[in-house]
């Protein structure tokens, strides 16, 4: 139900993004350069503040790849069906700040496709932790 789907987001996305907020003025004052945050949902929601971010990553995967990756977590063909069906209409949205990156692959693969993104943008290498 989309509109259920709606109403649902804007009450939760604000308490999210207020939360993230409190949570990257923390990262910040201990000196944190670069903090993840994971939010596919939150990134095409009009309820987030995306001047509060330096980056944003789209994730690109087929869907292909997305059905065999939910079946392969142990969720059910009807779950995964309904899932991908509700994110049919998630595109990126465009904003100046914005990357997209080939999702497809194993999550090592990915992760470096990612960490080298973050590197081009902000021209610095990065170690992980």
């Amino acid at each position: 139900d989309p509109k259920a789907k709606a109403d649902l987001e804007e009450i939760v996305h604000p308490l999210v993004m207020e939360a993230l907020k409190g949570l990257l003025a923390l990262e910040r004052a201990k000196g944190t350069k670069i903090a993840l945050v994971e939010g596919a949902l939150l990134l095409s929601s009009p309820h987030i503040e995306h001047e509060e971010f330096d980056l944003f990553i789209w994730l690109s995967v087929p869907e292909k790849e997305r059905r065999r990756r939910l079946l392969a977590s142990g969720l059910d063909a009807k779950t995964v069906a309904r899932r991908l069906s509700a994110q049919a209409d998630l595109v990126p949205p465009k904003i100046p700040n914005l990357i997209t990156v080939d999702g497809k692959g194993p999550p090592e693969e990915v992760a470096k496709r990612v960490f080298s993104a973050i590197e081009r943008y902000f021209g610095e290498t990065l170690t992980s932790s």
